[in-house]
């Protein structure tokens, strides 16, 4: 490793002692803190597998702990992480092979709850989770080390994972079906009651046909059906002398009637006039429309 600054007297050895007073102590001290700011990340962090497993052949169990521990809590504190190819996860290989399978999977949990760096310390998005959910399977397996423990219940984790997806995949299919036949259903119920209503106005139709001229006024001066709805052929043949009805009845029919629609604009005609005619009569004599 070299130093970040050309003109640093801080050396490798003393980059490597820095991290394992961190690690040992879990205090960044301000002159831990001067000696790793110098620390070239490119350069340590893309030290291959081979490099670390030389430097740590050299290396007690317990400073090479402390070495991890220290670029854990670097990569935590001095934001000193390069994602997958992070120096923890090379470290932490030659040192997990040395450790009971316990030590090895308590240090690796604390790792991954401390550096921010998800690819901590097995270089596996997925470390936290395997580590959090298979406590139980790597400890109680009768595996021989770390390494077999994990890569089984990574196994286990892709396993259940697959399983998962494949479920959740099969229950958005049926939420899909779901849905497509709720508006299947929908949709009939819509067109049930648009044929009922269609029923409901060909038969009032059919009745209006029967009635003569002023009952038929009559009528489309009370049903409910819309005016768009009515055939103006029940009403084209109808002349002044046809529309024997009230005055009220005149009114109702001439608020419904849109006169600038043809071809009612007719009938709204006659009706208009059918009406003065009978306000004319109501002034002319009063006694007999008393």
């Amino acid at each position: 490793m070299k130093p970040k600054n050309s003109d640093s007297e801080i050396s490798e050895p003393d980059l490597i002692k820095a991290l394992q007073q961190l690690g040992e102590s879990g205090q960044l001290t301000a002159g831990i803190r001067q000696i790793l700011s110098v620390l070239d990340r490119s350069r340590i962090n893309l030290c291959n597998s081979e490099y670390w497993d030389t430097f740590c052949a050299g290396l007690s169990p317990m400073e090479q702990r402390h070495l991890f521990m220290g670029l854990v809590i670097a990569e935590r504190e001095l934001i000193l992480s390069a994602g997958s190819v992070s120096p923890t996860s090379k470290v932490f290989q030659r040192l997990s092979d040395s450790l009971p399978l316990v030590d090895a999977y308590d240090l690796a949990k604390w790792s991954a709850e401390t550096s921010p760096n998800h690819y901590t310390p097995i270089s596996s998005m997925n470390a936290h989770s395997i580590l959090h959910s298979f406590r139980d399977h790597m400890l109680n397996s009768g595996f021989r080390n770390f390494s077999q423990a994990y890569s089984s219940a990574a196994a286990k984790f892709g396993r259940e994972k697959s399983a998962a997806d494949q479920r959740t995949q099969e229950e958005a299919l049926r939420a899909t079906d779901e849905r497509r036949l709720q508006t299947a259903l929908t949709n009939k119920q819509k067109q049930t009651r648009r044929d009922e209503r269609s029923d409901e106005r060909m038969s009032q139709i059919e009745a209006a046909e029967r009635l003569r001229p002023s009952e038929r006024l009559r009528w489309l001066a009370s049903t409910k059906l819309p005016l768009p709805s009515i055939p103006f052929a029940l009403f084209e043949n109808i002349g002044i002398d046809d529309i024997d009805i009230p005055t009220d009845v005149c009114d109702q029919l001439i608020s419904k009637i849109d006169a600038s629609k043809r071809p009612w604009k007719k009938l709204y005609d006659l009706l208009e006039s059918r009406r003065d005619s009978l306000q004319s009569e109501i002034r002319l004599s009063p006694e007999k429309w008393a």
